[in-house]
C-alpha cells in the first residue's frame, strides 16, 4: 500500500481546520467585503492580493473536498451577499471622485474581482428564481457590469438550447479552445444570441394582441 506524501498529510490536515461555516459563509462574506475593507484601510490593493494570490493559494492548500462534507446556502444569504457585492462596489463608485489614481485603479480591479467573481454566480442562481426581488438584484448586478444580455440569453436561450448546435455555450465536436472562447464570450455575439428569443417573444405578444 503506497504510503501518502507529505503534501497530502499537509492538505488533509487544512481541510479538517477549516470547517464548512468557514469556507462557505465567512470567506465570501469577506472576499465580497474586501473593497470596502481596502478602501477603508488605505490598503487599496487587499483584495486584487487576495483573489489574485491568497484564494488560489488556500484552494491549492485545501486540495479536494469529499461530497459528504458539501455545504448549502439556503435561501436568504445568497441574496444578502448579492445586496451586499451591490452595495459595496456602487458606494466606491459614488466615491471615486475622492480617490487617487491608485486607488481608483486598485479598487477598480478589486470591484471586477468581486462582481465577477461572486456577483455573476449570484446573479445566475438568483435569476432562476421566481422572486421578483431576487431577479431584480440579478439583472442589477449583470447591467452594471454590461451583461445584461445574460439573463436573456442564459435563462431563455441556453436552457432550451443546451446540448445542441444552436447553443453557443455548449462546445461542438472537436471544436478548438479558441474559436470556442471567442463564440461563448464575446458581447457581440451573446447579445445577438440574446436578441433571437427577445424578437420570437415580442411576436407572440402581437400575435396575441392582434385582433
Amino acid at each position: 500500500m503506497k504510503a501518502p506524501c507529505f503534501l497530502t498529510l499537509q492538505r488533509h490536515h487544512w481541510s479538517n481546520l477549516l470547517s464548512p461555516i468557514m469556507l462557505h459563509l465567512v470567506l465570501p462574506l469577506s472576499f465580497s467585503l474586501s473593497p470596502l475593507l481596502a478602501w477603508v484601510s488605505g490598503y487599496v490593493a487587499l483584495t486584487v492580493l487576495l483573489a489574485a494570490i491568497g484564494l488560489p493559494l488556500l484552494e491549492f492548500m485545501i486540495g479536494p473536498r469529499s461530497a459528504a462534507r458539501s455545504f448549502r446556502w439556503g435561501t436568504q444569504f445568497p441574496r444578502l451577499l448579492l445586496i451586499i457585492v451591490i452595495g459595496v462596489c456602487f458606494g466606491l463608485a459614488f466615491a471615486a471622485d475622492s480617490m487617487n489614481w491608485t486607488a481608483l485603479v486598485a479598487l477598480s480591479l478589486s470591484c471586477g474581482y468581486v462582481m465577477g467573481g461572486i456577483g455573476i454566480v449570484l446573479a445566475h442562481e438568483l435569476g432562476h428564481r421566481r422572486s421578483l426581488i431576487d431577479r431584480a438584484l440579478s439583472r442589477l448586478l449583470l447591467l452594471s457590469i454590461g451583461f445584461g444580455h445574460y439573463a436573456i440569453e442564459h435563462n431563455r436561450g441556453h436552457h432550451r438550447r443546451a446540448a445542441t448546435p444552436d447553443d453557443p455555450a455548449t462546445a461542438r465536436q472537436e471544436e478548438g479552445f479558441g474559436f470556442f472562447c471567442h463564440v461563448t464570450l464575446s458581447v457581440f455575439c451573446a447579445i445577438q444570441f440574446a436578441y433571437q428569443p427577445s424578437k420570437k417573444e415580442s411576436s407572440m405578444k402581437h400575435l396575441r394582441l392582434a385582433p
